[in-house]
């Protein structure tokens, strides 16, 4: 570590990141003819802010986990099962009590 930046102006970044087809070619065109170099670029934002193009955020999902590792894979195995362990206990609860109103 050389210095610690503040977090103050930083925003969390997911995947995928969403582009208009036709802008995403048009940047990707970019590396091809040889106008922007594919070793600075690091993913699909940078290469349309290398275009000149504006990038926008938007608030995301916090458990939309990229899966790159066999780790990260079991890790959202496990979220799943979780979700859906969840959605069956509020499911009962909503049965047990609109059986109860009858």
């Amino acid at each position: 570590v050389v210095a610690s930046v503040s977090r103050a102006n930083l925003v969390e970044v997911q995947t995928p990141q969403v582009f208009e087809i036709g802008l995403l070619r048009r940047a990707y065109a970019q590396i091809t003819e040889g106008r922007i170099d594919a070793e600075q670029i690091t993913d699909d934002a940078g290469l349309v802010e290398a275009l000149g193009e504006p990038v926008h955020t938007i608030e995301g999902e916090t458990t939309n986990i990229k899966i790159t590792r066999a780790q990260d894979a079991e890790f959202a195995a496990a979220l799943v099962q979780y979700r859906e362990g969840r959605e069956a206990k509020s499911n009962a609860a909503k049965r047990l009590f609109t059986d109860m109103d009858e």
